[in-house]
């Protein structure tokens, strides 16, 4: 929200003669001689001398004995607690501090982030809480005060239990000290070992607890992990911490975590193992001992996950991410300033926003407003206002500024707080029955009043409508009320709108409370004008561009701090800052019937969308388990075919079914029924079900029940049936609603977004059916996110299937409280800005290159309730993060490239029925690294899945690649063998010999593989690799261990690797072996290749690391694209030739680059990082990432206006009558 009050000194003399007070205002000032604090730290007599100004107040100095001294400081004796030492802060004051907030207190703080450096004082001497508890880390760290029994397994202690001791055990082989270490390790046969301790911790104790890991290359999307689990008397889970998380290959390192255990524990575990990833990990020198622990006044950190979990009690004021600089003439108060009025260069303010985290109990005002209200500028002060919850009546005001006296610098704005704080009166709710009416409809504004105060108030309350709108208003829209100490008033207005079609969509409403001349406070809110019904008819045309979006949730709709003003604002930032779709993840009734309130929630927020031609993605069923019984199934479809019954006649409009997809499997009748009439078509009686599932006990079809089950080697029946079943459910759910819809909707785009990869049976390419999109969610750890997302992008790639590309959400976290050393794991990492940058640069990048359709950023701002921040955007009050500028700007470049998808000559076949038998973290491995291995070739190629290779038929490719090809049925190897005959070269990777039932059938080699079978030996991995005897088959090529017989078939040739050479048996292809994807004698597609006669249409040459490069068709025109693979943070030159232009890149660091030529090969639109030279002529100068583009459409030489940006000070046309200068767009 801009933010438009101005505070002037006039204002403060009135403000000052205002009011009569029979009781003072105390104030406690905080003043600790000799404690650390900032330099700025004005003097106690400053805030003495400005409190003798303002009449009904008085204030006192207190320390810290003081304020743990009941006596001296309690909420009796003090209205409001001044703290002006910025971070610092005595850490044993924290529970007198915090106890006086809960009674009702008041706070006010200055010099920066509150409470973010506490201190510790011991015989008079100061330590940071950080320095005391590292140093008592240290103690608690030395394996002489541990308190494991046999930490450093040196020799054998009964408390250690190995859970299967085949995969658990201790070995001397391997060790971080001594002579002995454990390990666990887990194989694709099933086995998995794990290892338990409990520990002797007390509850209610803190405790570090850590030990050393090491892991050898592992393969899988799980980890290996430390953890510490508490548990109660009844053996349920209280609490546990997993902290260490390891995805890959890694040496000794000391992992650890401080624990505050749980009062009610009884006992707490050490744990180690692999969650859903195979092979070997190593752990010694554990160690728990007590530590003290860390107090926390603010939330600066807490339990990372998706959002932070901090206690209550935790302030949640300021932000980490949230620092600035500014300029202090782009305020009010600057102004009114000796140096301001002397036109003196003003000062930079540094600092931290003022900022707070409501947890839906209050709402903010901010205080130092802008000079200019059309900019979005930090805030460097602001109140916070508690309606409700643990300190509730409680207010504080805040500022950030740590770099200079900024009580001195701005004094009107401390006056203020101080009036208002004591004023103690408030806004609590500000609402309209409806958030949305039609012309001619009738509605009502309420507003609560809260005293907080000690004295009675007599209050003038002043209501602002747009004008247009003031004819609508049926009461005056000034009262007078009174109210006592602690006293709530609710006064209303009614108004009707008149039936009217040039009443704006958004009516903007401003409640004003004053004392007197002393404004108390303001909130705003409004309401919809819905005219859906004179929308436009919708525009059938799919875009030619890639869609920008961005992803919003139900607190849109549910949060005292949003309101139809801030929607509107929200939207208008999205359109100006290039989106065109706004996903929302709506409100689900628990009956799945929509209420009055949430038909004129979506009415007004899709209105708005409509007014700014932004397409509104519908969120129906998002987080839902599709196995449901039918009953609810029949409620859910009727929740679908209402939405689409109101909404069907919107221009821009996706149904979006579900996100965050559940499946979890319950033996309920209904479900136990369609498991066994699957079953039935596969098992005659329980003799050949158990036999196929290598069991015994299980009934015939008719009476299994439906449980979870996992693969237990590397093609399991009993998995596969399970898996293909759950694909049956995701069908029977989806399509289940796509009827629904469609019998009001036939038009509209239906899709969901499905997990980054296969999880628990919930299979994107298994289940999409009738939707229109392949759209998945990407996130993942820091560096693993850009390595694998073009793999991943693939794997999920069915263009040639007629199914767009669409990524759902895409993002990542800049807080500190995620990071690793905090307990982050997984994506809930932390990443500095800089990464956030190079992030959406790579993910725009890829989506240009890949042909996406649709990409979304989870999220849109940040959570003004609670510490989540996943945004674009912050909260409290609302201003772009750097992030936007760059999507932004993306964006603009973006309408230049049209979205176009060529058949190519080349198919990557993604295995159907081995994937649904196979352990899933290790078939989706090998997928991945396939699809990279051929990415590396960097030649145009399309993917189909297994059970869509009829698609083919009409349009063949030249070349079909199947890695993986086990459990292959007759009329897939028939299919495949026929594409040969018609003259494709068809490779193969695996043994082809095995069927779906996993049986070999030894007649598939002769008939289609020209060998005979002899004998049968494994992978290192366990895989089956058939060791043959050649007839018509031929050797033709040898690459250290893989070999690759031919097989002619009529015009073409079937190619075959018995070894499964894709699964990288000891290589870490997106992390150290990178470099290994562009080796001839690694990746055995570039030699198959060029065995072909397939060469990558863009030569590139390079200095430095490996680069990656596309070409694709946008339009007429040509959209070139370049990556590097390995040595990013290098220096170095890379260069790329097409049709007669030499484009060389001359950088420090690496990133994508973009060149969009027309067909006459003029440039349209660039973008890069370094320098660029075509031809040797310099185009660009730059250290940084920089794009530029116009929006005329012409090539950029004959553009009258261009765009151009840059991260860094950049020159674009050097030397040339255009050059351009770029400044960094944080300047």
């Amino acid at each position: 929200m801009l933010l438009k009050y101005q505070f002037s000194f006039i204002a403060v003399l009135l403000l000052l003669s205002s009011g009569t007070y029979a009781e003072p205002y105390r104030i406690a000032l905080f003043h600790e001689p000799g404690m650390p604090a900032p330099a700025i730290t004005p003097e106690p007599d400053f805030w003495e001398n400005m409190v003798a100004g303002l009449p009904g107040f008085q204030m006192e100095r207190r320390g810290l004995k003081d304020l743990n001294n009941p006596t001296r400081f309690s909420r009796d004796h003090f209205d409001l607690l001044l703290i002006p030492t910025g971070a610092s802060f005595p850490a044993a004051a924290a529970d007198a501090l915090i106890s006086f907030l809960h009674k009702g207190g008041d706070l006010l703080t200055s010099g920066g982030y509150a409470f973010d450096a506490l201190v510790i004082e011991n015989q008079g001497a100061w330590k940071t809480q950080t320095d005391f508890l590292e140093n008592a880390a240290s103690i608690a760290r030395n394996p002489e005060h541990s308190a494991v029994p046999g930490g450093d397994f040196e020799s054998p202690v009964s408390c250690w239990i190995s859970h299967n001791p085949a995969y658990a055990d201790i070995t001397t082989e391997v060790s971080y000290t001594g002579a002995a270490c454990a390990y666990a390790l887990s194989s694709l046969d099933g086995g998995t070992g794990s290892w338990e301790c409990v520990l002797g911790c007390q509850p209610g104790n803190h405790y570090l607890i850590g030990a050393h890991l090491k892991t050898d290359a592992l393969l899988g999307r799980g980890y290996a992990y430390l953890a510490v689990y508490q548990y109660d008397r009844e053996g349920a889970i209280l609490d546990f911490t997993d902290f260490a998380q390891v995805g890959k290959a890694s040496d000794w390192m000391r992992h650890e975590a401080a624990v505050t255990i749980h009062p009610q524990t009884d006992r707490t575990v050490f744990q180690a193992g692999l969650h859903h990833i195979q092979g070997t990990m190593w752990f010694d020198s554990v160690t728990c001992a007590a530590i003290p622990e860390e107090i926390r006044i603010n939330a600066h950190y807490g339990k990372p996950g998706d959002g932070l979990v901090v206690r209550k009690e935790q302030l949640q004021i300021f932000s980490p991410d949230r620092r600035f600089t500014s300029s202090a003439d782009a305020y009010a108060f600057y102004a009114q300033t000796e140096s301001g009025r002397n036109s003196e260069p003003p000062p930079a303010l540094h600092g931290f926003e003022a900022t707070a985290q409501l947890s839906g109990n209050g709402h903010i005002s901010p205080l130092a407003t802008f000079a200019t209200p059309e900019e979005y500028l930090p805030c460097p002060g602001t109140l916070v206002f508690n309606h409700q919850g643990f300190f509730k009546d409680s207010h504080w005001a805040l500022f950030g500024v740590d770099n200079l006296n900024f009580p001195a610098l701005a004094p009107d704005a401390y006056r203020e707080a101080l009036l208002r704080l004591r004023a103690g009166v408030t806004i609590s709710e500000l609402r309209t029955a409806y958030v949305s009416y039609q012309p001619g409809e009738s509605g009502s504004l309420s507003a609560s009043v809260r005293n907080t105060s000690k004295e009675k108030r007599v209050l003038r309350v002043s209501l602002a409508v747009d004008d247009l709108f003031c004819a609508a208003l049926t009461d005056r829209p000034e009262q007078e009320v009174a109210l006592a100490p602690g006293e709530v008033v609710t006064t209303s207005w009614a108004f009707t709108l008149p039936e009217s079609d040039s009443l704006p969509a958004l009516c903007s409403i401003v409640l004003r409370v004053y004392e007197g001349t002393l404004l108390c406070d303001e909130r705003t809110t409004g309401f919809v004008v819905n005219r859906l019904n004179r929308l436009p008819a919708a525009c059938r045309n799919a875009p030619e561009s890639c869609r920008f979006g961005t992803d919003l949730w139900s607190s849109v709709f549910l949060s005292p701090s949003h309101s139809p003003v801030s929607w509107s604002e929200d939207l208008k930032l999205m359109k100006q800052s290039g989106l065109t779709v706004a996903e929302m993840l709506q409100l689900c009734p628990a009956d799945y019937e929509y209420t009055e309130e949430h038909w004129r929630f979506f009415d007004g927020f899709i209105q708005l969308c409509a007014d700014q031609r932004l397409t509104y993605m519908a969120g129906l069923l998002i987080g839902k388990n599709v196995c449901i019984d039918n009953d609810t199934l029949k409620k859910q479809q009727a929740l679908c075919r209402s939405f689409a019954e109101r909404y069907k006649n919107v221009p821009d409009l996706i149904y979006y079914l579900n996100g965050d997809f559940r499946l979890d499997l319950a033996d309920t009748e209904d479900i136990r029924a369609l498991w066994n009439q699957f079953l039935a078509t596969r098992y005659a009686d329980a003799a050949s079900l158990n036999e196929a599932w290598k069991s015994e006990g299980f009934p015939a079809p008719g009476a299994v029940p439906v449980q979870e089950y996992a693969a237990q080697g590397w093609y399991d029946l009993h998995a596969r049936d399970l898996n293909e079943f759950k694909a049956l459910l995701m069908n029977r759910w989806i399509q289940a609603l796509i009827v629904a819809i469609r019998e009001e909707d036939p038009h509209h785009p239906i899709t969901s977004e499905y997990y980054q990869h296969p999880f628990s049976g919930i299979d994107l390419r298994n289940s999409l059916g009738g939707q229109y999109a392949s759209n998945f969610g990407y996130f993942d750890r820091p560096n693993l996110d850009r390595a694998r997302f073009a793999a991943t992008a693939r794997m999920y790639d069915m263009r040639r299937e007629g199914k767009a590309l669409h990524v759902g959400e895409f993002g990542v976290k800049t807080h500190d409280a995620w990071a690793e050393e905090r307990g982050g794991t997984h994506y809930h990492i932390r990443r500095s800005e800089e990464e956030q940058l190079r992030f959406f640069w790579d993910i725009v990048h890829h989506a240009w290159a890949l042909g996406f359709s649709q990409i979304q950023n989870w999220c849109w701002r940040d959570d003004p309730d609670r510490i989540f921040p996943w945004g674009v955007v912050w909260a409290n009050p609302s201003r772009p993060k750097p992030v936007l500028s760059l999507w932004s700007r993306l964006a603009g470049m973006n309408r230049m490239i049209t979205v176009q998808h060529e058949p190519a000559d080349i198919v990557f076949v993604l295995s159907d029925g081995w994937r649904s038998g196979a352990p899933e973290s290790f078939s989706l491995e090998v997928m991945l690294n396939a699809l990279d291995c051929l990415l590396a070739a960097n030649i145009p190629f399309d993917v189909v899945s297994e059970n869509a290779l009829t698609t083919l038929q009409d349009n063949l490719p030249k070349a079909i690649i199947f890695p993986a090809a086990y459990a292959l049925s007759d009329e897939t190897l028939s299919l495949m063998q026929g594409y040969a005959i018609r003259g494709a070269a068809v490779l193969l990777s695996g043994d082809p010999g095995i069927n779906p039932q996993g049986q070999r059938n030894q007649e598939r080699y002769r008939q289609f593989l020209g060998s005979t079978f002899l004998a049968e030996t494994g992978d290192a991995k366990g895989l089956p690799v058939p060791r043959i005897k050649t007839e018509t088959a031929t050797l033709c090529l040898t690459e250290g261990t893989v070999t690759l017989y031919a097989i002619p078939c009529g015009a073409g040739a079937i190619y075959w690797s018995p070894l499964l050479w894709e699964s990288a048996v000891s290589a870490d292809l997106f992390g150290k072996d990178r470099h290994l994807t562009a080796d001839p004698r690694q990746n055995l597609y570039l030699p198959f290749l060029k065995m072909l006669g397939f060469s990558s249409p863009l030569p590139v040459s390079n200095t430095s690391g490996i680069w990656r490069t596309s070409l694709v068709p946008s339009g007429e025109n040509r959209l070139i694209s370049l990556f590097p693979v390995t040595g990013e943070n290098t220096p170095g030159t890379v260069s790329v030739a097409y049709d007669g232009l030499q484009f060389q890149f001359e950088y420090t660091y690496a990133a994508p680059s973009a060149l969009l030529l027309n067909p006459e090969n003029k440039i349209l639109a660039l973008s890069g990082c370094g320098s660029l030279s075509v031809n040797g002529i310099p185009v660009v100068q730059s250290k940084g990432m920089w794009l530029i583009y116009s929006d005329e459409m012409l090539p950029l030489e004959a553009c009258s206006r261009v765009h151009a940006f840059s991260d860094r000070e950049a020159v674009f046309f050097p030397g040339d009558n255009r050059s351009l200068n770029c400044m960094q767009f944080e300047q």
